[in-house]
């Protein structure tokens, strides 16, 4: 049962709402493993320069940069004039929004896609608050959307939009997906297509931006991985990783089945016999991430499904 007084409709599907909500809470202070920095308040540019934009002229003041009096005032006005610049702040942000298959899995509070569409608009919302443009790209099972960064509300509300929209109908989708690909269909591999939408991310990227990429990444591969290292080259980045609780470990004492679906087909998961098994392979998985992420010196956070995201990221 969703709490009523959580942004979230039934946890199964998207609503612009639940995405418009995170427009009113404030900067959150990090905890539980979520970085501070990503979060909340000013960020150290990546690009050397100036970095400044005109604000105004003024009259020239003992001290100021003689390289910046305003020679065109000066002689209109008869008196000593200078250019007063300052700090531009403004930075790209892009998030890369994963609505694949795998991502349409939940045993608690939310789908994963579900959570992940609520940390991005979290995420575009500060970004906004702090005066930065906002893009990405957004990709389901055979689809993708690319955003080019737009500030101000538009750039925002364009993203949740797309969110909402992408993510629609994809429970009802995967429900109803056979077994096997119907004759001629196009078999996608989940890995190249996650690699796709990666490359497509970095062509969209301008150096020094803020890269965002919200998956479970359970079908980064070793393309993919490349072009993670190559967006890294001049880009901030952040992984964040969602998960369920379901994924991690098995409840104590379940010994009943469940009816799992993916991109395979459908199958009976044992949940008492294959316990152990279950839980070695997801620590397997989980180990083989971090690892693909270290190399690549790729900020790594874990964002968890079955508990409400504003949860997770205040104290």
């Amino acid at each position: 049962m969703i709490n009523p007084a959580l942004p979230y409709s039934d946890g199964l599907n998207l609503t612009l709402k639940e995405l418009l909500y995170y427009q009113q809470q404030k900067k959150p202070r990090a905890s539980q493993g979520m970085a501070k920095s990503m979060l909340a308040g000013p960020y150290r540019s990546l690009i050397k320069g100036r970095g400044m934009e005109f604000d105004e002229v003024r009259q020239y003041q003992a001290g100021d940069d003689v390289r910046a009096i305003d020679w065109r005032v000066t002689a209109r006005t008869g008196s000593t004039h200078t250019k007063v610049f300052k700090e531009e702040k403004e930075r790209p942000v892009l998030l890369l929004v994963d609505f694949s298959d795998s991502m349409i899995f939940g045993s608690q509070l939310l789908l994963k896609s579900v959570q992940a569409a609520h940390l991005a608009a979290q995420l575009a919302w500060q970004a906004k608050q702090r005066g930065d443009r906002i893009g990405g790209v957004i990709f389901n099972h055979d689809q993708h959307l690319e955003l080019r960064p737009k500030g101000r509300a538009s750039g925002v509300l364009k993203l949740v939009h797309q969110l909402q929209n992408l993510h629609r109908n994809q429970p009802q989708a995967l429900q109803n997906a056979p077994n096997q690909p119907e004759s001629g269909e196009r078999h996608i591999d989940p890995g190249q297509y996650f690699t796709e939408q990666l490359t497509r991310l970095r062509r969209l990227a301008n150096t020094g931006s803020q890269i965002h990429i919200i998956s479970d990444f359970a079908h980064l591969n070793d393309e993919g991985e490349k072009q993670l290292a190559l967006i890294k080259r001049h880009n901030q980045v952040t992984a964040w990783q969602l998960h369920d609780p379901l994924e991690q470990s098995i409840p104590t004492g379940a010994t009943a089945s469940l009816n799992v679906v993916s991109e395979q087909g459908r199958g009976w998961l044992n949940l008492g016999k294959d316990n152990r098994r279950y839980q070695q392979q997801a620590l397997l998985r989980q180990q083989s991430l971090e690892l693909r992420l270290k190399r690549r010196a790729i900020g790594h956070r874990q964002v968890n499904a079955g508990q409400p995201l504003l949860q997770q990221m205040s104290i």
